[in-house]
């Protein structure tokens, strides 16, 4: 569009520029999946679209699918932890018996428990299937 005032692209900006720079548009609430800045919404007629200041740049449809993703990486990511804590749990546990502090294996047989239970969960949520929203219900043409 030849009227359409053409922003900068940060990263590419020198370091004095950069300083000097006002991002455009009206700063969010939202995060950018992939930086973890804040978003800052930009309208252009009827489009929406999200930049954040190191210029990672989505549109609403891209935002929602690069979150479900940082979502899901996140829970696999989790129940990952989740798993190695009651590994790790089981492993002191079976220390201290070995030790004669049954008291201490006790009470690591309940932290262990209770990891595999938050897993068991996790594992319950990631099989209910795709986070990803479907473009056609949000964005109907």
């Amino acid at each position: 569009m030849p009227n359409e005032e053409i922003q900068p692209d940060p990263v590419e900006m020198s370091q004095s520029m950069f300083e000097d720079y006002d991002m455009p548009g009206k700063h969010t609430v939202l995060i950018c999946p992939e930086c973890g800045g804040t978003l800052w919404e930009i309208r252009r007629d009827s489009l929406i679209n999200l930049q954040c200041h190191v210029g990672h740049a989505y549109s609403l449809e891209s935002f929602l699918e690069d979150q479900a993703e940082e979502v899901e990486r996140n829970l696999w990511k989790t129940l990952r932890t989740l798993k190695d804590r009651a590994e790790i749990f089981r492993q002191l546990a079976a220390e201290h018996s070995r030790q004669g502090n049954l008291v201490a294996a006790q009470q690591l047989e309940v932290q262990i428990e209770n990891a595999l239970q938050r897993a068991k969960l996790l594992c319950q949520v990631l099989q209910i299937g795709e986070l990803k929203p479907d473009p056609e219900l949000l964005f109907p043409s």
